[in-house]
């Protein structure tokens, strides 16, 4: 469902430069395709689950500095961060192509950033912080 209204998926068939693919059930398939990133792009926002989702099955993400996107991107430790904000739109793009283009001439550096996201990932958000963060949210201390 798209929230901001209707947006034709026609057009891309109009760039030779776009594969669209279309609506996805899980990112597991999405993975398991061979993407060699995940791209995310957005003026505003919090901490979007669909990164916490991409990071959970290893792909290595490049998105904007808004909202609390950096409190689980580092640039050049956990993804690539963008500083969206900062930047003309002309340079944004350039940002974006330079980020990207480093990715795919870069293997090694993508299961790096992806490695250190998954650990980042289960620090911040794994079973046993959710566990301390209800804890300290009642006043409990928790069972070692």
């Amino acid at each position: 469902i798209n929230v901001l209204g209707h947006f034709d998926t026609q057009v891309f068939e109009t760039l030779p430069n776009i594969s669209y693919k279309g609506p996805f059930s899980d990112f597991i398939k999405v993975a398991s395709q061979g993407y060699a990133f995940f791209l995310y792009t957005s003026g505003f926002d919090g901490l979007p689950n669909v990164l916490l989702e991409a990071i959970s099955v290893g792909l290595p993400v490049v998105a904007p500095a808004v909202g609390g996107i950096d409190e689980i991107i580092e640039n050049d430790v956990t993804g690539k961060l963008i500083p969206s904000t900062t930047l003309t739109d002309e340079n944004l793009i350039t940002a974006y192509a330079y980020a990207l283009n480093d990715l795919l001439r870069n293997p090694e550096r993508r299961v790096q950033l992806a490695l250190n996201a998954l650990n980042k990932l289960e620090r911040q958000h794994g079973p046993e912080q959710y566990t301390r963060n209800i804890a300290a949210l009642f006043g409990g201390k928790t069972q070692t």
